[in-house]
């Protein structure tokens, strides 16, 4: 899995950044933003209330973003998911008639801490964050999903990095998944082969995360 963007993608703080990812959106049809998530100890609310708050924060700015994007109205835009499937993995868009050109690709990613979305107004992506474990024990985990290459790859990367070199490599499969719309499944040529036209860009986020956006270019 190779990282092709020599220059991490921007991620916006929503909504404090909001005005600057509608230009990026405006201007490169593909955006990232970022919501805070940390949740104190003076909260008192459980985390599948707290990830349902995020959900619902995270479809009102994709909303915004693509209403001002299409100059549309919010009527316009129905965000929904599948039944029975991750409303994050699933997210489809409804257009009205008059948009139905754009092949418009939602991805959204969840970690302690953190939540992304991406919006690409040309087509599938797919976008994974991983907040980093320095104690993960990672290598049977890569050997079965990421194949052996890549697991001597990270064996061979200095005992202090490869935490972050395994988190990173495995945002990018996640993220190439989620673009295709595929499940996790181990590593073998067909699959690779499955994932081949999908291009990884890596994400410009804060201290102990790492995160992977990927757009298909076989569309």
């Amino acid at each position: 899995i190779k990282v092709l963007s020599f220059v991490p993608v921007p991620v916006y703080a929503w909504p404090e950044n909001r005005e600057l990812a509608l230009q990026e959106l405006t201007k490169n049809r593909l955006v990232v933003f970022g919501i805070t998530t940390q949740i104190t100890s003076h909260e008192a609310i459980s985390h599948d209330a707290k990830r349902k708050q995020i959900r619902k924060q995270i479809r009102v700015a994709l909303t915004d973003l693509l209403c001002a994007a299409l100059n549309c109205l919010p009527e316009h835009i129905d965000l929904t998911h599948e039944p029975g499937k991750s409303p994050d993995n699933n997210l489809s868009i409804s257009l009205p008639n008059s948009l139905r050109d754009y092949q418009i690709g939602i991805s959204i990613s969840h970690e302690q801490g953190l939540s992304v979305a991406a919006i690409c107004l040309d087509g599938s992506i797919g976008i994974d964050l991983v907040r980093i474990d320095p104690d993960i024990e990672w290598q049977a985990v890569a050997e079965l999903y990421l194949g052996t290459q890549m697991s001597t790859e990270i064996a061979e990367t200095p005992l202090p990095q490869q935490a972050s070199y395994f988190a990173l490599r495995w945002a990018c499969l996640e993220a190439k998944l989620k673009c295709r719309q595929l499940e996790l499944i181990e590593w073998s040529p067909e699959r690779e082969l499955a994932l081949s036209d999908c291009v990884i860009l890596e994400l410009n986020l804060p201290q102990g995360y790492v995160g992977a956006l990927s757009v298909d270019l076989s569309q």
